[in-house]
């Protein structure tokens, strides 16, 4: 097969991947919704207090900001210092890329800040790998501190939503009987074995391997960095926004107004990981995660449904709206990169260019 052929095939597979994985999603909100009471459903949209929206909303977009003065951090080291709008333009295209296909915002982020200030993609693509592991990080400490705060929450959702179905579903092909048993332990052993001899062909265990490796790089290029308080704070800081950002919701309903600080983690916590799906902006798995999160603090699976609802529906809408501006911004009215005042590699770069040409 030829390069050529091989790098249509590789971006035709890309394409079918997410559509079907945004088909996922839509049929994930089309089982939600199915079998709902519509007229509680309406009736809860039309009790919701929309005015704290738009707190949220400032709140989820100054941490996106936050994400850029952070990156800046990182880019001090290579001798770059691009202005904090450019750095803000850019993750905006990143989570606008993302939406529309997963995993390729961050090629979109690094070439939003080439076409503004000439940085190179490879060096700033690394800094934006870091920065994930990072994220994967600070995703861990928040169910950690989520685990602490709500053990008894966290056991009955996992009983109610894991292990009884689980069971359920084992009862149901088993009926308990020896002979079933003892054959579904055999085929599941030999698929174990299976597997395991395939990952190991393919070399996943390595990938796993040097994904643990890119973890612990990670935590020890932070504690390398001159400023890593700083970043350490940064990164503090932008988790505390999005927290805040979906905190300011308990708000928007009576039902959800007594809920504490506590129990509303346990659920941003729970909604977070649906976030991290390749599904485009979790779609469907978000709604499913959250509002049986909310259901078990108290409210109407109902009730659960519309504050995800809600949620979700602001988060992606301010994704998009923004997103299309910095998009227009960056690709379409950005003739030339505007050269920053801090960084004379900038200015040395397009001097370079500009005699090449």
């Amino acid at each position: 097969m030829s390069k050529e052929k091989k790098n249509v095939f590789q971006d035709w597979k890309g394409y079918l991947r997410s559509a079907v994985f945004l088909s996922i999603g839509f049929i994930l909100i089309a089982m939600i919704f199915r079998n709902q009471d519509w007229g509680k459903l309406t009736a809860g949209f039309q009790q919701v207090n929309y005015r704290w929206i738009i707190f949220s909303a400032l709140s989820g977009l100054f941490a996106h900001y936050m994400r850029g003065v952070r990156w800046r951090l990182q880019m001090a080291p290579l001798g770059y210092h691009p202005p904090n709008n450019h750095l803000f333009y850019a993750v905006m295209n990143m989570n606008i890329a993302n939406f529309a296909i997963p995993r390729s915002g961050e090629l979109i982020r690094c070439l939003s800040l080439y076409k503004t200030d000439r940085i190179v993609v490879e060096q700033s693509l690394g800094t934006v790998i870091m920065e994930r592991i990072i994220d994967l990080l600070s995703i861990a400490v928040v169910l950690f501190l989520a685990f602490l705060l709500n053990m008894s929450l966290i056991s009955n959702f996992m009983a109610a939503y894991v292990l009884e179905p689980v069971q359920q579903l084992w009862y149901r092909l088993t009926g308990n009987n020896i002979w079933i048993l003892l054959g579904i332990a055999l085929l599941s052993l030999l698929a174990f074995l299976f597997i395991k001899r395939q990952a190991q062909q393919s070399g996943i265990f390595n990938s796993i391997y040097q994904r643990i490796n890119g973890l612990k790089a990670g935590i020890f290029s932070i504690l390398k960095m001159d400023q890593k308080g700083r970043f350490i704070l940064y990164t503090i800081v932008i988790w505390l926004c999005y927290f805040l950002s979906f905190y300011l919701y308990k708000y928007c309903l009576p039902v959800s107004s007594s809920f504490t600080m506590g129990q509303m983690l346990f659920v941003f916590s729970v909604s977070t990981l649906a976030m991290i799906l390749p599904i485009q902006g979790g779609i469907g798995a978000y709604h499913f995660l959250a509002a049986n999160g909310f259901a078990l603090l108290g409210a109407t699976f109902e009730e659960g449904l519309v504050l995800a609802t809600v949620i979700h529906s602001v988060m992606m809408l301010g994704v998009i709206t923004v997103g299309i501006g910095t998009i227009l911004r960056v690709f379409v009215f950005t003739k030339e990169p505007v050269v920053s005042e801090y960084s004379n590699s900038t200015e040395q770069r397009i001097l370079q260019e500009k005699e090449y040409h």
